[in-house]
């Protein structure tokens, strides 16, 4: 399970991850990974800029 509040940016939901995957050097794999969209439930849109707020791009979804 993975609770995201509502300032938690891309980079700290895959920070925390990583640490459930037991990832020592996380900051130096950091860059290999990303969180994606999916905007239909099907297929993948895009990676998350790393700054990115979570909680805005899933309220971004309902918006649409």
């Amino acid at each position: 399970m993975l609770l995201v509040d509502a300032s938690m940016q891309a980079k700290e939901v895959m920070k925390i991850l990583l640490e459930k995957y037991e990832v020592h050097d996380i900051e130096g794999v950091l860059g290999y990974f990303a969180l994606f969209e999916s905007k239909n439930g099907s297929s993948i849109d895009n990676a998350l800029a790393l700054d990115v707020s979570v909680s805005q791009v899933v309220n971004a979804w309902t918006d649409e």
